[in-house]
C-alpha cells in the first residue's frame, strides 16, 4: 500500500528526484526537523505540484489540479466559513452527491474527523497544490477587508482578470458585464453586437475579489463603502482603452468593463460618400460653432468624438476634453481630474470655459445645464463638440430643444450634426455569398446582386457576427432649416425636410456596406425602413 511508503521514496519512483538528492534532504531534516517535502521544494528539487502528487499517492487519494475561479458555489455553501478556515479545508465541487474537498494538510486526521461531523453528505478527499488551497481559502472565506485586498494581488486573480479582458477583446466584445444573480452566484456576460451572452459564472466571493483587483488596476484606492466607482484600466492593447464602472445594487455590486477602440482622424471619413466627407471636413475646419454627435450606441459616439478630437488637436490650439475616455491617447489635450464633475456641477464646467479654450469636446451629455452652457460658449467663439442619445438627426434637434436650447441660439451656433448608426458586422470566417434581387430603394438597376450572410461559427460564438460597423450621416444646417426653426415649424415638417436631404447619402452608405459584405441585407433594410417606411406600411396603419 502507498501509505506504508515514505514520500521521498515515492518522489524517487516518480523520477522527480534522484536517490542522492533524497539522501541530502534527509540529512538536513535530521538537523533541522523541517518537513522533507519543504526541504525538497526549497532546494528546488521539486515543484509544489510534484510534492502534492506524491502526497496523494502516499494517502491513496486522487491528485487534482484546479482553477481557483472554478470552485462551485454549491460546494462552498456546504461548509460554514468559520469551520472551513479553522479546518483549513477547501470544498471544490459536488460530484454524484459527494462533496469533494481538498485539505491543506492531507495527513491532519483530527481536521478530517471534525469535517465528517459537520458535512451532511458523503465526502471525497483529494490532494491539490497547497499554495492554491491557501489562496482560495483566503479568497472565498475572507475575514476582513485586508484579506480581500491581499487576495486581489494573488497571481491566479491577476491572471483571471487579464485573461477575461483579453478574451473579450479577442471576441470583439463591446463590454463585459459582471452581474450578481443571487447571493452565491455572479454571471460574466459579453455584450457583442448589441446582445448580452453569458460566458461563465463564478461565485460571489470570487467575483468580489476580482472586482477589487480591477479597481486596484485603475490606480485608485477602492473601498467597499463606495456606492459607485469608475476609472480606466491600463492594458497592453494599443488600440483600445478599458473603462471600469461599478455600482452597488440590491443584489450586490454590478460591474461593466467597457472597451473603447480608438479611431485616428485619418479614418474619420473612411467609407463615407465623398459629399458627406467634404461636409464633415468643412464642419471641422470652422473656428467656432457647435457640432453634435448623436446616436443610440454611446461607445460609437465616443469613438467619433475621439477622432474629432484628434483632428482638432492637430491644429495647435488650446483643447479641453470633458471625457477622459475620449481624450485617451490624444497628445496636447487637457482633461478634468474628475470626469463626472462637469455633468453635475456648473462650477466645474464654468472653470473650464474660463481657461480660454479654443476647442471643448464633451462626452455624452445627459442634463440641461451643461448643454446650455456649452451651446452658449459656441456663440462666443469656442468650437464645441458634444454627444447626445438620439435615433436620427431630426431626433437630435428635438433633444437639443428639450435641453432648453432656444431656436434662435440653435440657429446661431449649430455647425452640423453627425449621426452614428451602429450595425452588426458579418463574421469574416463564416460569411457566405448569394445572388438575389435587391430591394427597389437599394438597386441601381434591375437584376440581381451579390449579398452576404453568415450562419455562425466558433470564432463568432455561432452568432454570425463579429463586432460592429458604423454608418455615419452628416447634416449641415442651411437657411431653409433656420427659417423653419425660427418660425416654430413642427417636428414632422422639420424631420421631413432633413430626411429628404439625407436620403441619397444614407442609401449610398448602406449600399456600400451590403455589397462589400460588411452588413447583411436584412439589417440594412431594417435601418432604412426605420427612417423611410415603405408606402404599404402607411396603408396598413390607415386600415
Amino acid at each position: 500500500m502507498a501509505r506504508n511508503r515514505q514520500v521521498g521514496q515515492i518522489l524517487v519512483e516518480l523520477g522527480y528526484i534522484t536517490q542522492e538528492q533524497l539522501v541530502r534532504a534527509v540529512m538536513e531534516q535530521k538537523d533541522t526537523g523541517e518537513r522533507l517535502g519543504s526541504i525538497l521544494t526549497r532546494r528546488g528539487y521539486i515543484t509544489p505540484d510534484q510534492l502534492t502528487e506524491a502526497l496523494a499517492l502516499q494517502a491513496g487519494v486522487d491528485y487534482v489540479q484546479f482553477s481557483v475561479a472554478d470552485v462551485q458555489a454549491e460546494a462552498l455553501a456546504e461548509i460554514p466559513p468559520a469551520i472551513a478556515r479553522h479546518l483549513q479545508i477547501l470544498p471544490l465541487r459536488i460530484e454524484s452527491d459527494r462533496l469533494v474537498v481538498a485539505p491543506l494538510d492531507i495527513n491532519n486526521a483530527d481536521s478530517l474527523q471534525e469535517l465528517y461531523r459537520v458535512v451532511r453528505r458523503p465526502v471525497s478527499l483529494v490532494c491539490a497544490n497547497p499554495v492554491l488551497i491557501e489562496a482560495a481559502l483566503r479568497l472565498y472565506y475572507p475575514e476582513s477587508a485586508s484579506d480581500i485586498d491581499l487576495a486581489a494581488d494573488y497571481p491566479c486573480v491577476q491572471e483571471f482578470v487579464e485573461n477575461l479582458i483579453q478574451d473579450a477583446l479577442s471576441h470583439s466584445a463591446e463590454a463585459v458585464h459582471i452581474e450578481p444573480q443571487d447571493a452565491n452566484t455572479v454571471a460574466v456576460r459579453y455584450r457583442t453586437d448589441g446582445r448580452l451572452e453569458t460566458v461563465r459564472t463564478v461565485t460571489a466571493s470570487y467575483a468580489r475579489v476580482a472586482i477589487h483587483r480591477m479597481k486596484k488596476m485603475t490606480g485608485m484606492s477602492p473601498t467597499d463603502a463606495q456606492a459607485h466607482f469608475s476609472g480606466l484600466i491600463p492594458m497592453t492593447a494599443p488600440d483600445a482603452t478599458v473603462q471600469l464602472s461599478c455600482v452597488q445594487t440590491s443584489r450586490g455590486e454590478r460591474v461593466v468593463v467597457r472597451f473603447f477602440r480608438h479611431a485616428s482622424s485619418d479614418t474619420l471619413t473612411e467609407g463615407m460618400p465623398a459629399d458627406s466627407a467634404d461636409v464633415l471636413l468643412h464642419m471641422l475646419a470652422t473656428r467656432s460653432g457647435l457640432v453634435v454627435v448623436s446616436g443610440e450606441d454611446v461607445t460609437a459616439c465616443q469613438a467619433v468624438l475621439s477622432a474629432v478630437l484628434r483632428h482638432k488637436a492637430q491644429e495647435g490650439v488650446s483643447v479641453f476634453s470633458l471625457d477622459p475616455l475620449v481624450a485617451q491617447g490624444v497628445v496636447g489635450v487637457h482633461t478634468l481630474t474628475d470626469a463626472g464633475d462637469w455633468q453635475t456641477s456648473s462650477g466645474a464646467l464654468r472653470a473650464v470655459l474660463e481657461q480660454d479654450p479654443d476647442v471643448v469636446v464633451a462626452g455624452v451629455v445627459e442634463s440641461t445645464s451643461p448643454v446650455q452652457m456649452l451651446v452658449s460658449s459656441a456663440l462666443y467663439g469656442v468650437w464645441v463638440a458634444l454627444a447626445i442619445r438620439a435615433e436620427g438627426v431630426p431626433s437630435a434637434l428635438i433633444r437639443l430643444q428639450d435641453f432648453g436650447v432656444a431656436p434662435a441660439l440653435l440657429t446661431g451656433t449649430l455647425t452640423g450634426i453627425v449621426q452614428v448608426y451602429t450595425l452588426p458586422r458579418l463574421c469574416d470566417a463564416c460569411r457566405t455569398s448569394r445572388q438575389t434581387a435587391l430591394p427597389d430603394w437599394l438597386a441601381d438597376a434591375p437584376g440581381e446582386a451579390v449579398v452576404y450572410s453568415a450562419a455562425g461559427c466558433e470564432r463568432c460564438r455561432h452568432t454570425g457576427y463579429s463586432g460592429t460597423t458604423n454608418v455615419i450621416e452628416v447634416f449641415e444646417p442651411d437657411a431653409h432649416l433656420r427659417e423653419l426653426l425660427i418660425a416654430g415649424a413642427g417636428s414632422e415638417q422639420v424631420g421631413e425636410m432633413i430626411r429628404s436631404r439625407l436620403q441619397p447619402a444614407l442609401r449610398s452608405a448602406l449600399r456600400e456596406k451590403v455589397l462589400s459584405g460588411q452588413v447583411s441585407l436584412q439589417h440594412a433594410q431594417m435601418l432604412w425602413e426605420r427612417h423611410y417606411p415603405p408606402p404599404e406600411r402607411f396603408l396598413s396603419l390607415a386600415a
